[in-house]
């Protein structure tokens, strides 16, 4: 099938043919990337890769089928996801979602996102339902804004803010060895400087010091 359709001369098509041929090869490569996933996943339950010398799925798609880091992951986690949501692995199988639209839905199927759903009662079969509708009928940036209001409303706290993002220091050199610094630190950064600097003070105090406490 695949061998005749290479093999066809599409320079005797003209508009409507055309655009009948590429709607169609659309719908197959959905289907094709469907069944990619899926199988993909079984390799990782079966641990099918160990049989080929690698590791994971992952690394057996880089490996083996020169996938970028991206892409491997992006099979793994699509093929996950499917496991989870029937309603989506139908509709994708049947040709009507893109592998692009599995992946931007993927993370409602997280470990973590399923598990905050049920502490929640959240209705999965329900979402499940109302974003394949949205993946197979409205524009990708609409599914995009769909899928992150429910994953925000689902934790509405967000992630953890992590301090060390606030910290930053950079030091300069003169040419004649003098060294100036400029940086910023968050609330515990600044108290684990100011003990430092305090205890190399109080460590160092010589007699008769007329420095400014600044100057020590």
């Amino acid at each position: 099938m695949l061998e005749t359709l290479a093999g066809e001369d599409l320079k005797q098509s003209f508009g409507p043919a055309v655009i009948e041929r590429t709607g169609s090869l659309v719908v197959a490569r959905n289907r094709l990337d469907a069944v990619l996933a899926r199988t993909v996943r079984e390799g990782e339950l079966t641990q099918a890769s160990e049989h080929d010398g690698k590791a994971s799925m992952s690394s057996w798609l880089r490996g083996h089928h020169r996938l970028s880091q991206g892409e491997a992951s992006r099979l793994v986690r699509n093929g996950r996801a499917l496991e989870q949501l029937p309603a989506l692995a139908a509709a994708a199988t049947a040709g009507a979602v893109t592998a692009e639209a599995v992946s931007v839905v993927a993370p409602v199927a997280s470990a973590e996102n399923l598990a905050r759903a049920e502490a929640q009662d959240v209705d999965v079969p329900a979402i499940d339902a109302a974003l394949t509708t949205v993946a197979s009928t409205r524009p990708h940036a609409e599914l995009r804004q769909v899928v992150g209001h429910y994953l925000a409303r689902l934790d509405p706290d967000g992630t953890e803010p992590d301090p060390t993002e606030k910290r930053s220091l950079s030091l300069s050199k003169r040419t004649d060895g003098s060294l100036s610094f400029h940086g910023t630190l968050d609330a515990i950064g600044g108290e684990k400087l100011q003990a430092a600097v305090e205890s190399i003070l109080q460590a160092s105090r010589p007699a008769g010091d007329t420095r400014t406490r600044a100057q020590q």
